[in-house]
């Protein structure tokens, strides 16, 4: 029965990924003749408004296949277990940093970085694009949600046996019923369709999936009005080189 259900979810994710596949082609055509469009100068005032509408629904849709991409993406497991080259974590996060930048700047948000023992170095026996997707999903969902005006803190320790990654915001925070669902695909908050009517509900499933990749465990704790934690936790292992590595699958303990 077991083996069954695990046949029809696979054939399932590979029927929804072969369909976002096809999809998204088309969906980037009409989205670049959208943005062409809304810059002719001679488009009446009504009409721009109307292209204006629909390049935001076009967004929003090849957002949402891009997330089903990589949800079904059937390459996560065998990424997850390859090994790769050694990674400066500050610089990971500087990069991700770098790419959320303008969204924060336009909110007026600082991003403070905390580092508890320096440069960390660490080595992944996995594709480093998984964990530097879980930053980019984490942090862009702070700043998105976070306050206006206020700072979100990404801070990060390293011991023997853990990697750990909080990251702090200063926006509304979480009902407590509803944090279990956080993780859920699609679903989002009540405070979160205030703050943004347009989005997909899958960017913290895609985050929990490939920390569980990772043989992580990811979570929340938040207050109302307070703002929300989000951390991530990876354990390390040692090699016979005495370096330290992210070990695709496996459990904390």
């Amino acid at each position: 029965m077991e083996t069954k259900q695990k046949t029809s979810l696979k054939f399932k994710q590979s029927f929804l990924h072969i369909l976002s596949h096809q999809l998204r082609t088309p969906a980037y055509s009409i989205r670049d003749a959208l943005n062409i469009l809304s810059f002719h100068k001679e488009l009446p005032i009504s009409l721009k408004k109307i292209v204006s509408i629909a390049k935001r629904k076009c967004n929003q849709m090849t957002l949402l296949l891009e997330n089903l991409l990589k949800i079904t993406d059937s390459k996560i497991e065998s990424m997850s277990n390859k090994k790769h080259k050694s990674v400066f974590l500050d610089d990971l996060i500087n990069k991700v940093i770098k790419n959320n930048l303008t969204e924060a700047k336009k909110r007026g948000i600082s991003i403070e970085i905390d580092f508890s023992k320096g440069r960390l170095k660490c080595y992944l026996n996995s594709n480093k694009e998984l964990l530097e997707q879980i930053l980019q999903n984490l942090i862009s969902n702070s700043i998105q949600y976070g306050k206006r005006d206020s700072k979100v803190t990404v801070k990060i320790m390293l011991s023997k046996k853990l990697l750990e990654i909080l990251i702090k915001d200063k926006g509304p925070g979480i009902p407590l019923q509803e944090q279990p669902l956080m993780f859920t695909p699609f679903y989002r908050t009540s405070n979160s369709k205030q703050v943004n009517p347009f989005g997909t509900g899958l960017g913290l499933t895609i985050a929990k999936l490939f920390t569980e990749k990772l043989g992580g465990k990811i979570g929340v704790e938040s207050k109302k009005n307070k703002g929300s934690n989000f951390w991530v936790k990876l354990p390390l292992v040692k090699n016979g080189e005495n370096k330290l590595y992210i070990r695709g699958g496996g459990k904390i303990e």
